[in-house]
């Protein structure tokens, strides 16, 4: 019986040695920042909130951007239970429209393989023209409607030209 009860805790003793030590959770590691305007919208920003569920402090030994256009700031010591922010920024100026991922490697005294954690975000045109808004009528009346949407609240349009079956319409 005692060599039974000595192998029962020897696994407690085990298992309990296993998890000891600082343990790393994210809230989410794939932050999305939904849609930002191309030439409105200069920066994104994003949080991830990293909590420490061991009983020993956790070290973030590592938080690297994967490019020179991210900035991340963080505690680097978290105390058991405890959890902190990490807040990125991203400089979007300059990139066209369509989606965005930038990632942020985070390597932690709980774990020595690096966590990625990714920011996304869909960076829409200021001004969007497409076929799809220019309607032809075919039912004999000779009316022609283009819509042109901006998202830009300060763009002032100076000049518009329609050049259809040789009538041009300028409107200042």
């Amino acid at each position: 019986m005692s060599r039974m009860y000595s192998a029962v805790t020897a696994c407690f003793i085990f298992v309990a040695a296993a998890f000891a030590g600082p343990q790393i959770e994210f809230d989410t590691k794939t932050f999305n920042c939904g849609i930002a305007v191309e030439g409105v919208t200069e920066k994104i920003q994003a949080a991830f909130i990293v909590k420490n569920t061991g009983d020993s402090a956790l070290r973030l030994v590592t938080v690297k951007p994967g490019c020179g256009c991210t900035v991340v700031k963080f505690d680097s010591i978290i105390e058991p239970g405890k959890s902190t922010k990490l807040e990125a920024e991203v400089n979007i100026k300059g990139y066209r429209s369509g989606p965005l991922s930038k990632g942020i490697s985070v390597v932690s005294s709980a774990d020595k393989a690096p966590v990625r954690l990714t920011i996304e975000a869909t960076i829409q045109a200021a001004i969007d023209l497409s076929e799809n808004y220019l309607r032809f009528d075919s039912s004999g009346v000779k009316s022609k409607v283009l819509t042109l949407t901006s998202l830009k609240p300060d763009l002032k349009i100076s000049t518009i030209t329609f050049n259809v079956d040789n009538v041009t319409a300028d409107e200042k």
